[in-house]
């Protein structure tokens, strides 16, 4: 909302006022450090979400241009002719900055930070808010958005204690509702993308797809799934038939697969049974594992 980045443009005019008079201020400062120390998170995160557009100046009650950019050959360019996705962006960030400055011990909500910003810019938007965000506080999303999930689930693998995902969807709210942690499996992913894509979400491959044993119901599939899906939910499971069918790939699900996702692995396995070590071997050369 406008209202909220001008609300915000008269905090950092005051911010900057206070600088000359804040003790922590040295007496040999120059108007550069003093702008920086202002405006140079948010010039910084800016660039690092939307490199083609800079953070020059702000502006002085009563100049009609709250702040001004630069952006390719254009100079001087107003806050109010920024596109609705850059608005987005400059908001959030500029809202960020200047309030970690005021809410050092805080819990954060931003509700669907995705509305008007493009996919390519939401990851590296929220890298840009968590680093914002002061240590001693908690950032909670309601998003459905991919790229923000996406940035997530990376974050989380590098550091398992600093994501939760939390799943809102089954849940009767007329009643006390206990939400706990999910892990972010593929079932959940399915889940939640629905909500995001509709029917597309179909369509999102996982990494790696088993071809395994088992009739028309899927049952075989079915179990692979509930036994592996915390330790490898980027994993699918297809049921193919009979042993024969499952090493041959009988229906060419392999080709159809890597058609339409070229980065999806296929993996085909098949019962041990009352094969002998020497043809599973020759199997193994086959590309076709057995169970032990």
């Amino acid at each position: 909302m406008d209202e909220s980045v001008s609300e915000n443009y008269q905090r950092l005019i005051w911010q900057t006022f206070s600088a000359v008079f804040d003790e922590n201020t040295p007496e040999s400062a120059t108007k550069l450090e003093i702008r920086e120390r202002l405006i140079g998170k948010i010039k910084m995160a800016l660039n690092s979400v939307l490199p083609e557009l800079t953070l020059t100046r702000v502006g002085g009650f009563g100049s009609g241009h709250s702040f001004e950019f630069s952006k390719g050959v254009s100079k001087g360019f107003p806050y109010i002719n920024l596109s609705a996705g850059e608005k987005a962006v400059f908001d959030l960030i500029l809202d960020a900055v200047v309030k970690a400055e005021f809410y050092q011990d805080a819990l954060w909500c931003i509700d669907e930070p995705e509305v008007h910003v493009g996919a390519a810019a939401q990851a590296l938007l929220l890298r840009a808010l968590v680093d914002i965000v002061p240590d001693n506080s908690q950032l909670l999303l309601a998003s459905h958005s991919i790229g923000f999930m996406t940035e997530a689930v990376e974050i989380s693998r590098r550091d398992p204690n600093q994501v939760a995902f939390l799943d809102f969807g089954g849940h009767d709210f007329d009643r006390a509702v206990v939400i706990e942690p999910s892990i972010p499996t593929r079932s959940f992913w399915k889940g939640t993308l629905e909500v995001a894509l509709g029917n597309i979400a179909t369509l999102v491959a996982p990494s790696k797809v088993v071809l395994c044993e088992g009739g028309a119901d899927g049952f075989d599939a079915k179990c692979y799934r509930a036994v592996f899906k915390n330790t490898h939910p980027d994993v699918d499971f297809v049921s193919v038939g009979n042993s024969h069918d499952a090493s041959s790939d009988k229906i060419g699900l392999t080709s159809a697969l890597q058609t339409i996702a070229s980065g999806t692995d296929v993996i085909k396995v098949r019962d041990r049974d009352i094969a002998t070590d020497a043809e599973v071997a020759e199997w193994e050369k086959g590309g076709v594992r057995a169970l032990n």
